[in-house]
């Protein structure tokens, strides 16, 4: 699996940390869902708990935020599946709000999966 990303425009930085904002109050996980043409938070409650919906459900078009998207998954639909902790995934993005652009990528590392 590879995946690599680039944030260029601040405006686009601004309102990705406010989404992920948003999430981290609805839950404390979620599977982050990346596919060549949108990246979606989502947390199943039936999954964890064996009743309900799905409870969150945020689907972001990747061309209207990143400059370079590029990824490659392990078949042939090219999606990447990944559970993250939003708290610390916001923490990452917002230690670049003063950067002129923000690179994310997705690396093989036993504590952590981005590298922002």
């Amino acid at each position: 699996m590879k995946f690599r990303s680039k944030l260029v425009d601040i405006g686009c930085i601004h309102q990705l940390t406010k989404v992920l904002v948003a999430v981290s109050k609805i839950t404390k996980t979620s599977t982050l869902v990346l596919s060549e043409q949108q990246v979606v938070f989502t947390q199943n409650e039936r999954a964890t708990s064996g009743s309900g919906s799905a409870a969150l459900w945020c689907e972001l078009k990747q061309a209207d935020y990143f400059e370079d998207f590029r990824i490659e998954g392990k078949d042939n639909s090219n999606m990447i599946y990944l559970e993250v902790i939003n708290e610390n995934l916001l923490r990452a993005l917002k230690s670049g709000q003063s950067a002129q652009s923000i690179k994310i990528k997705l690396i093989k590392k036993t504590n952590s999966m981005f590298n922002v």
